[in-house]
């Protein structure tokens, strides 16, 4: 930090004053703004609550209002597997657990 005493004039002194408040401003702006959204992040949670019911891909796709070619292309790139195959796998991994873990038959 700067003593004052560095300050030759008033004007230096105020333009270091402006460049930390906007600094300290730029901070809180960015701080406080919106992060944006991972879709696919979003999308495997929401899966994760639903999994027990019928999600198509243009359900998913609709609900997180993309493409479904767009949302298909992007759920492979982010997982590296097809947004069915991990569908599918969440299901059969849920019904492992449920049928070691509790009295349910199949």
């Amino acid at each position: 930090m700067k003593s004052i005493e560095k300050f030759k004039t008033m004007e230096q002194l105020e333009n270091w004053i402006m460049n930390m408040v906007s600094s300290v401003n730029e901070v809180m702006l960015k701080d406080n703004m919106p992060k944006k959204k991972d879709v696919i992040a979003e999308a495997k949670e929401y899966i994760r609550q639903n999994y027990n019911q019928n999600i198509s891909l243009n359900d998913i796709s609709g609900k997180f209002y993309i493409n479904p070619y767009y949302f298909s292309q992007l759920f492979k790139k982010k997982t590296g597997m097809t947004y069915q195959k991990y569908l599918t796998d969440y299901r059969v991994d849920r019904a492992k657990k449920l049928l070691a873990e509790t009295e349910l038959h199949i």
